[in-house]
């Protein structure tokens, strides 16, 4: 039998970003995911500033984490946004592979 917990407001207030801000990153995405579906966490803002503050290092452990979560579903995008990392030329490429807008 598997029980839930949900820990009370006052400790997440607390404890979450202090805990989004340590390493390892593989650990902090899930957690993040986890504190985003229980509305604690506005999970794009801080992915966005994540990977400003922490550029390749960043995007590389999303990367991992998006093939170990949902591998099937990602196909050559993983490999286009692991060979581009935080370059800023992401946009352009998502355009080439007929993305509207140039953004997935």
């Amino acid at each position: 039998m598997f029980m839930t917990f949900t820990p009370p407001l006052s400790f997440v207030a607390q404890a979450l970003p202090e805990l989004l801000n340590s390493k390892p990153f593989a650990f902090v995405i899930d957690l993040a995911i986890l504190a985003s579906r229980r509305e604690y966490l506005k999970l794009d803002k801080w992915v966005t500033d994540k990977m400003l503050e922490h550029g390749d290092q960043f995007v590389q452990a999303c990367v991992g984490t998006l093939k170990r979560r949902c591998p099937a579903v990602l196909g050559e995008w993983v490999m286009l946004v692991g060979r581009l990392g935080a370059s800023g030329h992401a946009g352009r490429c998502w355009a080439d592979h007929g993305v509207a807008g140039g953004r997935p």
